[in-house]
């Protein structure tokens, strides 16, 4: 089933361009008109967002409830300006505890580095030890350090500004659309707690509108190409999975007929919960893959097909090879029955045997390099795939040090609703 793609204005990236970039501005300038201005804007949108909820309530005959919404919504609008206090705190100290997070979390990605003699060690130490020391300056006096914040929030929305101006421009002028561009760009991302949580958005939005239309089809596709351009070479998989699964999805890539998945497949080698694992990679065939995770898994798969010039389809090949040179078969606990090199004493129903029994799937320790360790925040599946579509041009993604299949996503779709980019189709398949 094939629909219309949604395709973006480029006067709305100039519209949004400036709106970001207007907004960091004037709170550089004016922190404290900015934030008197953004305490207005948000009650003015709790007591519209109130009224709406109580008179949708009261037009179903829930009069007293339809009220007591109501109340309650202009209570908590009412509450921003008599206890400002609270709430500059509460921000302030909400943001403290993100950079400590960040800083913990850059702290572990450090000392894998340091582990794996792999480059951004002194980065990230130094990262880390300044994304704490600021965090615990925030938490010590946090009603003063509300400007800072503030001025955090500004630097980050011309930034973001600046990255939609250049897609801007990238549209207008079609910058995208050099065959052998192989070279990324740094992007500044949509805030990770937004981004982060979209597969199990998306997972919901979609049922929704397949129950709301009716649809019947396995396969939802949008094309979005130049004339010529309408070919896929690669295809990113973006993984949605129900309550009972990861929320925060998984990422694979399929390149020719075999898909490519990293992921911490022996559950003997996992640590802290498995955030940290051995690394394995799988090399399976297409359509078994899919039918295995839609059927098996439960799943959502969204595939984001990319064109790719002869130029970039080598530098994938050979990102591709550099990583299969360092990994070697490993057989899971099915396979080992199967050849009587382990006795069945219990069901090998593990995540891994699943796989190999549904596709015939082969899967691969990484034994030397960046992946040879599998660390769920950072050295993780989308890591991988971006590492592989990276070869081919994709925008810089990993800004923070921190990935996520959400952010992937969100990176992905943006540039398919351009019309200059490799990102030329995307495909929902459902069981």
């Amino acid at each position: 089933m094939n629909i219309k793609a949604k395709v973006v204005n480029p006067l709305l990236l100039l519209v949004t361009s400036v709106l970001f970039l207007g907004i960091g501005i004037f709170i550089l300038i004016d922190h404290d008109l900015a934030s008197r201005v953004l305490m207005i804007g948000i009650a003015i949108a709790i007591v519209v967002a109130g009224i709406t909820h109580a008179v949708g309530v009261i037009l179903n005959k829930h009069i007293i409830q339809g009220v007591l919404i109501g109340l309650a919504y202009a209570v908590v609008a009412a509450s921003l300006f008599v206890l400002s206090w609270f709430y500059i705190i509460s921000v302030t100290w909400i943001f403290a505890l993100w950079f400590l997070c960040t800083g913990i979390i850059r702290g572990a990605i450090c000392i894998q580095a340091i582990k794996k003699q792999s480059q951004g060690r002194l980065i990230g130490a130094l990262v880390s030890i300044l994304s704490i020391a600021f965090a615990i300056i925030l938490f010590m006096n946090p009603f003063m350090r509300s400007t800072t914040v503030l001025r955090i929030v500004g630097i980050y929305m011309i930034l973001y500004g600046l990255t939609v101006l250049f897609d801007f421009f990238s549209e207008i002028f079609k910058w995208n659309l050099n065959d052998d561009n192989t070279t990324r760009r740094v992007r500044i991302p949509l805030p990770l707690f937004i981004t982060a949580f979209i597969p199990s958005r998306l997972m919901s939005n979609f049922n929704k509108y397949f129950r709301e239309h009716n649809v019947k089809a396995n396969m939802i596709q949008e094309i979005n190409a130049p004339e010529g351009k309408e070919r896929v070479d690669l295809e990113v998989f973006i993984h949605l999975c129900g309550e009972n699964l990861n929320e925060f999805g998984h990422s694979d890539f399929c390149y020719g007929d075999t898909v490519y998945s990293y992921g911490a497949y022996d559950e003997t080698e996992h640590k802290f919960f498995g955030m940290f694992s051995q690394g394995t990679i799988v090399k399976a065939p297409r359509e078994l893959y899919i039918r295995h995770c839609l059927s098996f898994e439960k799943k959502i798969l969204v595939g984001f097909g990319l064109c790719l010039s002869d130029a970039q389809k080598k530098k994938v090949e050979e990102k591709i090879n550099e990583i299969m040179q360092v990994a070697m078969p490993w057989q899971t606990r099915y396979e080992r029955i199967q050849n009587g090199t382990l006795s069945q004493e219990e069901p090998c129903n593990d995540a891994a045997s699943e796989l190999v029994k549904a596709t015939g799937a082969k899967i691969y320790k990484i034994k030397s390099g960046e992946f040879k360790t599998y660390f769920a925040i950072n050295t993780n599946c989308v890591k991988l795939a971006d590492y592989i579509t990276g070869s081919a041009g994709l925008d810089v993604l990993d800004v923070s040090g921190i990935v996520t299949p959400g952010s992937y996503y969100a990176l992905l779709d943006d540039m398919f609703e351009r019309r200059n980019t490799i990102v030329v189709s995307k495909t929902i398949y459902r069981n």
